[in-house]
């Protein structure tokens, strides 16, 4: 109310609208959602960008914060649950929605292919398994709210924001 003439912003980014960290009346509530079409990895690559170019404009404890699910407690630790304890790796998430997006790959296609992530971190064919399986479930579970984001700056041409690719997108999943 202070800021009259100004549009309330959304904060969710690309990759918590695909597995239902994007909370409605929260990160979601806005005018406008700029970070919607931004999956997580280029987000904080933005900002390592911005801070090489401007200086320290943006506090690097933010920067190496690692992202968490502050409604959830971790049970073996006691503490503040973080997002990729309880999803997976950002880095292979966001070539999973990369991957669906950009080459509109299934999630079964997917289980035959090399990440980029699996060239640098060894992971298990059964691990990779779960991380798509879970990946679809939550992304299936999250689809709704995609239509309940406000308007969204749109970077990828297949992105969930883009309303004529939402079908096609969720028969991927």
């Amino acid at each position: 109310n202070e800021f009259k003439n100004t549009i309330p912003i959304a904060t969710s980014d690309k990759s918590e609208c695909y597995m239902g960290y994007a909370t409605i009346n929260g990160d979601m509530s806005g005018g406008f959602c700029p970070l919607a079409d931004v999956l997580k990895t280029q987000l904080f690559a933005l900002g390592k960008w911005v801070n090489n170019v401007r200086g320290e404009v943006i506090p690097v404890n933010i920067l190496k914060k690692p992202p968490m699910a502050e409604l959830a407690i971790n049970p073996k630790t006691g503490e503040i649950l973080k997002a990729e304890e309880a999803l997976m790796p950002y880095p292979f998430m966001d070539e999973v929605i990369f991957r669906l997006e950009e080459l509109g790959q299934t999630l079964g296609e997917m289980l035959d292919e090399e990440f980029y992530y699996e060239k640098e971190n060894k992971i298990s064919p059964e691990i990779k398994k779960q991380y798509l399986e879970k990946f679809a479930s939550r992304a299936k579970g999250a689809v709704f709210k995609w239509n309940l984001l406000p308007e969204v700056a749109r970077i990828s041409e297949n992105s969930l924001n883009n309303k004529e690719n939402f079908e096609k997108l969720n028969s991927l999943l």
